[in-house]
C-alpha cells in the first residue's frame, strides 16, 4: 500500500512474497498473485525498480540470518550431497555439518533435507 522502503522492509519481513502498491490495476494484482502463487517475489511501483536497480549494482545482500557456512552447506545440500559427502568437501567433521544443517532447518523454518532443497532464500 505505501510506497517506501521501511513499509517494504517490514512487510517482507513478516514473510511477504508480494507487495504490490493501493492503486495498482485488477490486471497487475491477477499477474502478481499468479507469480506469488508460482513461487516468485512481486514488488511493484518504484520500489520495485529501486530494488532491481540496488541488486543490479550489487548492493543488496540476503537478510536471511545466514551466516556464509550455513549458505555454504545450503548450496552443498541442494547439490545433493550428504553430511559426511559435505564434511569432506569442507575439511569439518560430520557433527559440523549436522549442527549446520540442525541451524539451516531452524533458520529457514522447514523440517527435511527435501523443504531446504526447494525453501526459497534470500539468495534468490
Amino acid at each position: 500500500m505505501h510506497d517506501d522502503t521501511d513499509s517494504l522492509r517490514r512487510t517482507l519481513a513478516a514473510g511477504a512474497r508480494g507487495y504490490v502498491l493501493k492503486g495498482a490495476g485488477h490486471g497487475a494484482i491477477a499477474r502478481a498473485v499468479a507469480a506469488v502463487a508460482e513461487g516468485d517475489t512481486v514488488i511493484s511501483g518504484d520500489l520495485g525498480r529501486s530494488v532491481r536497480t540496488a541488486v543490479s549494482r550489487g548492493a543488496l545482500v540476503p537478510d536471511d540470518g545466514l551466516t556464509a557456512r550455513e549458505r555454504e552447506v545450503l548450496e552443498l545440500v541442494r547439490e545433493g550431497l550428504d553430511n559426511p559427502q559435505i564434511a569432506r568437501r569442507l575439511g569439518v567433521s560430520i557433527k559440523t555439518v549436522q549442527n549446520n544443517v540442525s541451524s539451516l532447518l531452524t533458520k529457514l523454518q522447514v523440517s527435511t533435507r527435501i523443504q531446504l532443497i526447494t525453501r526459497r532464500t534470500g539468495q534468490g
